[in-house]
């Protein structure tokens, strides 16, 4: 097996309490200082599409592979990778050419990874990937509830795998989707080209520019995406910043408290504390009241 050349660097004491994921933000958001948190990982290039296996407590990112290595050999631009949140143990994952995207099923506990030769399942006593043979696409993004979804790269379709079945997502078959993603009421949100648009019982509506780099949600099942610079939260055709950053390239809700969230070249482990909440039109004491509990 391929052994990631990365730092791990576990937390050994308890992260300090403070407050988490909610869906109500009263109008303020976090705004979280540059490398904010614990270094999970390091020298690792531009984290991105972070997914949790919380079942193995195994977080799944994918990242580039610097430019030196790519001159010493390897053909990969993008690669896919693991970290175990609970004893640091940490790798990358072979047989998927250009890892980009990583999903997980909650129900069937398979951990899918996306390549440029499509959908893999991922061997947690090999810690290797096997091709599923589903499509011969470039995926470029995944997303899991109650089935598979993902977008393929440069076509930019959505489709769909689900009770072993592959199809374009009925409501996106005539247009073209970056990213997709489902809240609780299972409507679609999918991005393209800086746009955020949300699709349900046959209607589209437009939530605003955004240029989104993720999806993911928190362990109430809501529904929230990463620009560069922030995380939001999708309620409806509402969108609310949830958190600001300096530098994001992709995040995950490891618990109520925390997050996992990729810098430039680094993977952190962050809890959301109340001197981080703040709200623009607000004084610090009218701030105090409105932090989320």
């Amino acid at each position: 097996m391929m052994q990631m050349n990365l730092v791990v660097l576990l937390a050994s004491a308890a992260l300090v309490s403070g407050y988490g994921v909610t869906s109500k933000l009263h109008g303020g958001y976090y705004r979280v200082p540059a490398n904010a948190g614990t270094v999970l990982m390091k020298d690792v290039a531009k984290p991105y599409q972070l997914d949790i296996d919380r079942d193995t407590n195994t977080l799944f990112f994918s990242y580039s592979v610097y430019e030196q290595h790519r001159r010493e050999g390897d053909d990969n631009v993008f690669r896919s990778a693991y970290v175990n949140l609970k004893d640091g143990t940490s790798g990358t994952i072979p047989g998927v050419h250009n890892g980009f995207a990583n999903a997980y099923d909650t129900q069937q506990k398979i951990v899918y990874i996306g390549g440029d030769t499509g959908v893999h399942k991922f061997d947690y006593r090999t810690k290797t990937a096997t091709n599923l043979n589903i499509t011969e696409s470039n995926i470029w993004q995944m997303f899991y509830k109650n089935g598979l979804y993902f977008t393929t790269y440069p076509d930019q379709k959505a489709f769909v795998y689900k009770n072993e079945r592959l199809r374009l997502v009925p409501e996106l078959m005539d247009v073209k989707a970056t990213l997709v993603a489902l809240e609780k009421d299972d409507s679609i949100v999918y991005s393209l080209d800086g746009d955020l648009r949300r699709t349900s019982e046959g209607r589209v509506y437009e939530l605003g520019s955004y240029n989104v780099n993720g999806f993911n949600t928190d362990v109430n099942g809501d529904l929230y995406f990463s620009t560069s610079d922030a995380i939001y939260q999708v309620n409806g055709n509402a969108v609310q910043k949830f958190a600001a950053f300096p530098d994001i390239y992709g995040f995950a809700f490891e618990g109520d408290k925390q997050i996992i969230y990729g810098t430039e070249n680094s993977v952190m482990r962050l809890t959301l504390t109340s001197d981080m909440f703040g709200d623009d039109n607000k004084t610090k004491d009218e701030e105090s009241n409105n932090v989320p509990q």
